[in-house]
């Protein structure tokens, strides 16, 4: 039985691409750079499960040409870059991957909030001009 063949639009974390080798057929070498219109268009054509990024758009256009694609996975938190009623019209699946930002969200905030109460930005800039005399 031969695997389902995936495309996928840019190179992902090697751990990622690591599996998406082992479980899928690639119809392409990602690299790190956008593809071009019609690698993107020919990818989601001819795959049966795609795997995209938040900077690639996906439009009804694009998925009207996909004939036989069955999922696809947006590697971000948000989907605003998907058509989600012209995949749900074609009976798509879409993912994402909602709260990995969560805990370094949180730790940011925290981060500022500290920064702010204890003046670390007015300080660093103090001992960065010489001013503080130790």
């Amino acid at each position: 039985m031969s695997r389902p063949t995936l495309y996928i639009s840019r190179l992902l974390p090697d751990p990622v691409m690591a599996a998406a080798r082992q479980q899928f057929q690639l119809l392409n070498e990602p690299r790190d750079i956008a593809p071009s219109w019609e690698a993107f268009n020919a990818g989601f054509h001819d795959a049966d499960a795609a795997i995209c990024t938040l900077t690639d758009r996906v439009d009804a256009t694009l998925l009207a040409d996909a004939t036989r694609l069955k999922i696809l996975a947006n590697y971000a938190v948000g989907y605003n870059n998907i058509d989600l009623a012209a995949a749900t019209a074609k009976g798509i699946v879409v993912t994402n991957t909602p709260d990995v930002l969560t805990d370094s969200t949180a730790d940011l905030t925290w981060a500022l909030i500290l920064a702010v109460a204890r003046r670390v930005a007015e300080g660093d800039a103090y001992v960065r001009a010489g001013a503080w005399p130790g």
